[in-house]
């Protein structure tokens, strides 16, 4: 839409089921079988990808080629839920370079922006108003 070619970006980790099945059988073989121990077993089973950390979840560029950034947060969500800062450094750095930096949220009052100045470059609407900001801000010069 309005020219935009983006993909959709997957920073999370994989789940490695063979590392989830070797995980288990060692906590079988120790008896430790308890919901949580499964569950804390089943979190440490992610290769991570690679990417760097705090990339946004949709990423592409404008018909001019301003680059784009989309973090798409849902209800409840937080920016950087580990306690770092990396999504909104990743975001504001986009902005300052002359990109597009948007989080598109269900609650979009909550999301909160923690370093000075990122909401100078950072959009923070939720996903009915942000193709209307979107077009707003392709209208506006290229700096």
């Amino acid at each position: 839409m309005q020219g935009c070619n983006v993909s959709r970006n997957n920073t999370l980790g994989v789940f490695d089921v063979l590392k989830a099945v070797d995980s288990i059988w060692k906590l079988i073989q120790q008896r430790q079988v308890t919901t949580k121990e499964i569950k804390r077993t089943l979190q440490s089973c992610y290769r991570t990808t690679g990417d760097r950390k705090g990339t946004s979840d949709i990423i592409g560029m404008t018909g001019t080629g301003q680059f784009l950034a989309i973090e798409v947060k849902g209800k409840g969500d937080k920016l950087d839920k580990d306690g770092g800062y990396s999504q909104e450094n990743y975001l504001r750095e986009v902005g300052q370079k002359g990109g597009l930096a948007f989080v598109v949220a269900e609650e979009p009052e909550k999301v909160k922006l923690r370093i000075m100045g990122s909401d100078k470059y950072i959009i923070v609407c939720n996903e009915v108003d942000f193709l209307q900001l979107l077009i707003q801000k392709l209208k506006q010069p290229y700096t």
